[in-house]
């Protein structure tokens, strides 16, 4: 029995009182945690006229559970609101007001019910941002049972929209804004440790420079840069409940085996776009997501570029929906499948600026996608800027691509984009 939950806290020690919840959670009989979503930052829904200190952000999440037949909504949410008075939340407290802690059940299974106690599904689900964009995280094609639109479909409508920010560490020597960056095991820990308290959500190790001229790796190659950095992630996040996703950025199936038998891979982010027909031998024996890039060539040549007189999002269109059909020949589930349309790969600057201005128009493609701008050459039309002073820019593009509804944002200064995102999402 499938169950759905939404916790959310803005006050205090927010991740201390998530992770506090879940382990009561864990202690409820006849119930048990099978994944939990990335966490979000919020605006708090406030009402007219609220006192100034009520405006404080929220973390949220969304946890996907099961139930055993023994287990009743009505017992489920005397459970939870027991959860929330013994973290502090209590009966009395002001309506909309800061707390601790918040339990909403999402769903129950496929149960329809309201009483004066208890609604399912829960009657605001669809309208609220911060549960569509982790519930996505969790089950992209999840459907609302009375719509039947899937929650991929309804975060995207959403203005408040949040992308998962994912975060760029390259190991590379020559890449073009950091390359030698993080070559350095202590350099390398403390920018996992500053991505991670900034609110990055997936660490994106990458071992081979795409930019133009660069020199191909081999897998043995490539290996011997990434396996050093995922035994330091490993060690400062493996056993932490709220860990960023581990993916690595490789066009090598052959790496990505060798590394899924020593690490817990969650996304393989594959610049070569299913080239290897070997990925899907990986993707039958895994259950990690994959990032389809779209790119004339690896590493990228500037003379091989899509042609002018062509609309870029008609062949990218084009391109996603046969790739599509062959994750489907091969019985693996489009849920697994995000989309990047390959900014800066094969593209003029004019193309690469117009599938970024209307990229909500792949949206009807029912899938996650994946943006990567950051710092990248098609910038040099309208800025002077060094490839590494280009964050910026880099935001005021992810602002606007927030609006078209981007699940996923890879960029180098997480940082400064999630507190960008936090001040832009208080005036949505």
């Amino acid at each position: 029995m499938s169950i759905y939950l939404a916790l959310g806290s803005n006050k205090g020690d927010r991740k201390a009182f998530l992770r506090a919840a879940l382990n009561q959670l864990e202690a409820i009989a006849d119930f048990k945690i099978v994944r939990i979503s990335p966490i979000y930052e919020s605006p708090a829904l406030l009402p007219p006229l609220a006192p100034t200190e009520w405006l404080s952000p929220f973390l949220n999440l969304v946890v996907q559970g099961e139930g055993t037949s023994q287990l009743d909504p009505a017992t489920l949410l005397k459970e939870l609101q027991s959860i929330e008075a013994r973290l502090g939340r209590h009966p009395g407290h002001e309506h909309w007001s800061p707390r601790e802690i918040d339990i909403d059940i999402l769903f129950f299974n496929d149960k329809m019910l309201k009483n004066s106690d208890l609604t399912l599904p829960h009657p605001q689900w669809t309208e609220r941002s911060f549960v569509l964009d982790p519930l996505k995280d969790l089950n992209p094609s999840f459907k609302d049972p009375i719509t039947q639109q899937s929650v991929l479909e309804l975060s995207h409508r959403q203005k408040e929209h949040s992308p998962l920010w994912m975060g760029i560490l390259n190991l590379t020597p020559d890449s073009f804004s950091d390359g030698g960056k993080y070559t350095d095991p202590g350099a390398l820990s403390r920018q996992m440790q500053s991505l991670y308290e900034s609110g990055c959500h997936i660490f994106d190790f990458g071992a081979e420079s795409t930019r133009a001229k660069a020199t191909p790796l081999t897998s043995h190659e490539e290996l011997e840069r990434l396996r050093p950095a995922l035994q330091i992630y490993k060690e400062i996040f493996a056993s932490q409940w709220d860990r960023p996703l581990l993916s690595i950025d490789t066009r090598h199936p052959q790496t990505a085996l060798e590394l899924a038998k020593d690490f817990n891979l969650d996304i393989v982010n594959d610049v070569g776009g299913l080239r290897d027909p070997l990925w899907f031998e990986f993707l039958k024996n895994s259950t990690c997501d994959y990032v389809l890039m779209h790119s004339q060539s690896i590493p990228a040549d500037p003379s091989e570029k899509l042609p002018e007189d062509i609309d870029p999002l008609c062949y990218l269109r084009k391109w996603f929906t046969d790739k599509m059909q062959l994750f489907a020949d091969h019985s693996l589930s489009l849920d697994r499948l995000i989309l990047d349309p390959g900014i800066g790969f094969g593209k003029s600057a004019l193309q690469s600026l117009k599938i970024l201005k209307n990229i909500h128009q792949l949206h009807d493609l029912n899938q996650r996608i994946l943006i990567g701008h950051s710092r990248k050459s098609f910038m040099n039309s309208f800025s002077s800027a060094s490839f590494a002073e280009r964050d910026p820019e880099t935001v005021a593009m992810s602002l606007f691509l927030c609006r078209q509804g981007v699940d996923i944002l890879r960029v180098h200064n997480v940082a400064l984009h999630t507190r960008s995102h936090l001040a832009w999402n208080h005036l949505n």
